[in-house]
């Protein structure tokens, strides 16, 4: 018998591709998916009639977390789900303190057959290698009470906005939500009474127009900006 392929990881882009005819007559059965989120998945698994779940990794923990293949109720929530067998997560505040379940900070992994240090940057290692043989991942997550993982953003694109942490992951995912919209990029501003202000870089969809209140950075291309 020859051997067949039911477990890939694929891209929600996917989905995109021209309908066929044998689109859900496919060997896949399983497909990791990275950052897709629940209505990506839905498209993926009506398409090709597979069951996709999310899967965190990185170059420097390999496999961090992941949704088990039965927890549609997971997927769903959006969730990065729990981790691998190998691996343990804590959330920690600015000050590297963890946090309690349900509260956002920086993920921090650790386990057997992660990457040990970067190589010749002494530095960088001290800052992201904590006691305990800690990584901190530089991504913004919370964990709820049975240890599933959200994700929230990358901190770096953290704006702080008034005394509020917002994250641009997050208003980005919202504004692509509106069909028009082709591409987002979310970005801090300086604000006089706030101290940062959100802004909105929008592609616009070919055949769209701009609404009022939005202003045209380069008309021809259909990138405008607008303030929240």
């Amino acid at each position: 018998m020859d051997p067949q392929i039911d477990m890939a990881w694929i891209d929600d882009e996917m989905v995109d591709l021209p309908p066929a005819e044998n689109d859900g007559q496919l060997m896949l059965r399983r497909a990791p998916v990275a950052g897709v989120p629940p209505e990506g998945i839905d498209a993926l698994e009506e398409k090709f009639g597979i069951v996709a779940r999310d899967l965190y990794a990185s170059t420097e923990v390999g496999n961090g977390t992941f949704v088990p293949w039965d927890r549609r109720d997971l997927a769903e929530k959006g969730s990065m789900g729990f981790c691998f067998p190998t691996r343990e997560s804590k959330i920690v505040d600015e000050h590297l303190e963890e946090v309690p379940a349900g509260v956002a900070g920086e993920l921090c992994i650790r386990g057997e057959g992660m990457m040990l240090a970067y190589h010749d940057r002494d530095d960088v290692n001290a800052e992201l290698f904590l006691p305990g043989g800690w990584f901190r991942t530089g991504d913004l997550v919370r964990k709820d009470e049975e240890g599933a993982h959200y994700y929230g953003g990358r901190l770096k694109d953290m704006i702080r906005r008034s005394g509020e942490n917002i994250a641009a992951a997050e208003i980005e995912h919202q504004l692509l939500q509106m069909p028009q919209n082709e591409a987002v990029g979310v970005i801090p501003v300086p604000d006089g009474s706030r101290g940062e202000e959100v802004k909105a870089i929008i592609v616009l969809r070919s055949g769209e127009t701009p609404s009022s209140g939005t202003r045209c950075l380069a008309p021809r291309t259909g990138r405008c900006t607008k303030r929240r």
